[in-house]
């Protein structure tokens, strides 16, 4: 990340310059509630958090920019930033939030991150002469995951891959809070090779993995190979900066035969290219 070493020298400078103006090291506590850019052209950060004290509130991005949140003391902050002037040299904005109490005093917080909207990441690719970059990127988006299969004593490895078709965002986060996915998987030794399932999916961002998530899905050969799924991943880091990589177990429950199976996956998430909500 361009940005990454500017924000670093504002955030060790910062303590630097609070202190000729009276900035203490007795930290007010800011808990995001919301952060999200919108969808719409020009771009806006809708931003919701509290601080442990009534403090003012502003901003600061990755390349130096400020805004103000809340010029008077209060701690309850919410607002709505135009940043189209705002630039990110990566699909993530990064930011801070400076806080000032009565007194003179305060603080910043730890660093937090909104993603950029489709649109933004695609003129970035553009005008950074990353556009070949975006081309790798759906490449690599395309990668099968490796899968095993076992059931009734038998076992296969195979490839799937997991589609993502509906996200759900809610703000403050960079992860869909919940998404609906298609997944082909390919068994080429089994009796039946090729199973299609249907997901619903929950998401959960936990540290100090990427997130952790649970589903429920419908798998079916559209013959006579039909179950019920339990789904369960673990999503463990990045891959540039846009997928991420997770492992998978699959529990699957065949009601006409009552048996099941059990399934193990790796692969890339990403809901970049879903329809997102």
């Amino acid at each position: 990340m361009k940005y990454v070493l500017p924000l670093f020298i504002l955030l060790f400078a910062y303590p630097v310059f609070a202190q000729t103006d009276d900035f203490d090291t007795d930290s007010v506590e800011v808990i995001l509630i919301e952060a999200y850019v919108t969808q719409d052209d020009p771009d806006h950060l809708i931003l919701s958090f509290f601080t442990s004290e009534p403090v003012k509130s502003r901003l600061l991005f990755g390349k130096g920019e400020e805004m103000t949140v809340n010029g008077s003391f209060v701690d309850n902050h919410k607002v709505k930033l135009n940043i189209s002037g705002v630039k990110s040299d990566t699909t993530f904005l990064e930011f801070v939030v400076l806080v000032e109490r009565e007194d003179g005093t305060g603080n910043s917080s730890e660093v937090f991150e909104v993603e950029l909207p489709r649109r933004e990441i695609v003129q970035l690719a553009q005008e950074s002469g990353a556009l070949t970059g975006c081309l790798i990127g759906g490449m690599v988006y395309m990668i099968p995951g490796v899968v095993h299969y076992y059931e009734a004593g038998e076992s296969y490895f195979g490839i799937d891959k997991e589609l993502p078709v509906i996200s759900y965002f809610r703000g403050g986060y960079n992860y869909p809070v919940g998404y609906l996915a298609l997944e082909y998987i390919h068994l080429p030794k089994a009796v039946t090779k090729n199973f299609v399932s249907i997901t619903a999916n929950g998401i959960l961002e936990f540290k100090p993995v990427e997130y952790l998530s649970a589903g429920i899905g419908y798998t079916t050969d559209f013959r006579k190979s039909n179950s019920l799924t339990l789904d369960v991943s673990v999503g463990l880091f990045r891959v540039l900066n846009v997928f991420t990589f997770y492992v998978e177990n699959r529990f699957g429950y065949y009601p006409s035969a009552k048996s099941g199976y059990s399934q193990q996956s790796i692969g890339l998430f990403s809901s970049f290219f879903s329809i997102q909500l």
